[in-house]
């Protein structure tokens, strides 16, 4: 099940969201909040047959001044960084939500999160209007994404500095039908590779 939460339906989903600020918590070491206003959500993607949640943050707004590498993504395309963009930050794996537990998921899981969360984003930014995303995180959840998920990145950069990465999702159509193929080769490789093991 997927669930849009925001500071206006949190109390609805009491039980999905405390499951996700497990993972929030043990990833970065401080609560979850959702600001009081319509401009910051939580994306969740819940598995109950596996009892794990996993998702992101986004938030409506202007690019931090001191988000360096940011600014340079959106001067790069000619994007207002005093504009409002959409931005991304803060993934919660259900991996990281099992922390301490035992409910690790299996790579082949993994990757089907990353790409499930790829589409709800797209979809959650196409139903705002937004055709950009701003993708900020730390490097190695970053790096999940380019290699797990496959996310189409136009440009992104890394900043050895801070271990943080920042990349730019241009939402549209031939984006997306390029994703969607990248995903449909790795399906039928998958698939021929098992039939190959079945059939020995």
């Amino acid at each position: 099940m997927k669930f849009v939460i925001s500071s206006q339906n949190r109390d609805a989903y009491k039980t999905v969201l405390s499951k996700f600020e497990v993972g929030y918590v043990a990833l970065y070491g401080q609560r979850l909040s959702i600001r009081d206003v319509g401009n910051s959500w939580v994306l969740i993607d819940q598995n109950e047959h596996r009892d794990t949640v996993g998702g992101c943050c986004l938030t409506l707004s202007t690019v931090d001044p001191f988000k360096t590498k940011s600014r340079e993504i959106l001067e790069k395309f000619d994007i207002s960084p005093v504009q409002n963009i959409l931005t991304l930050s803060n993934i919660v794996t259900p991996r990281g939500a099992g922390r301490g537990s035992s409910s690790h998921i299996s790579k082949k899981d993994l990757k089907n999160f990353y790409r499930d969360l790829y589409e709800m984003v797209s979809n959650f930014a196409m139903g705002k209007n937004q055709e950009i995303v701003l993708v900020e995180l730390e490097e190695e959840e970053f790096m999940e994404s380019v290699f797990s998920g496959l996310w189409p990145y136009s440009y992104y950069t890394r900043c050895d500095k801070t271990h943080t990465a920042s990349g730019l999702l241009h939402l549209n159509e031939k984006t997306y039908q390029k994703f969607r193929r990248k995903w449909q080769s790795i399906d039928h490789f998958e698939e021929e590779k098992l039939k190959r093991i079945v059939l020995g």
